[in-house]
């Protein structure tokens, strides 16, 4: 308690002494020049924000474009005819890799399956790295 009390003190001294003190002759000036300076800042940041929302929003529109575009990729090689996708090779080659080493464990995916995944796996890099280096660049 008494700490405490010496704590008090020394606050209370320091706002006697402070409240004494005179300012020099140029505070005002200083004090009109910074917040002049916050203004001019705060027009900054609200421009880069803007900036930084239009580069977040183009991000995410290509991010969702390649998405369908792979969608549609891999939907066209899923018809009648046998090799009309443009992934059908790499459907092939996941099914038989993924026959041969999940048959192992007991389980057979299909190649849609490691497709499927292989894209999410992209899809989560692309946004890693925008995240990374657009949005916080932009907020920090």
């Amino acid at each position: 308690m008494n700490d405490f009390n010496k704590i008090e003190e020394l606050i209370d001294t320091g706002m006697s002494v402070s409240l004494r003190e005179k300012t020099g002759a140029g505070f005002s000036d200083k004090l009109m020049r910074e917040i002049t300076m916050m203004k001019e800042f705060e027009k900054q940041d609200k421009k880069t924000f803007k900036l930084m929302n239009v580069v977040v929003a183009v991000a995410a529109s290509i991010i969702l474009v390649s998405g369908v575009i792979l969608a549609w990729l891999i939907g066209s090689g899923s018809g009648d005819e046998s090799g009309a996708g443009a992934f059908s090779y790499l459907k092939d080659g996941i099914n038989s890799f993924g026959y041969k080493f999940m048959s192992l464990f007991g389980l057979s995916p299909t190649g849609d399956v490691f497709v499927y995944i292989l894209i999410a796996g992209i899809a989560i890099s692309v946004f890693a790295v925008v995240e990374r280096f657009v949005i916080r660049r932009g907020y920090n």
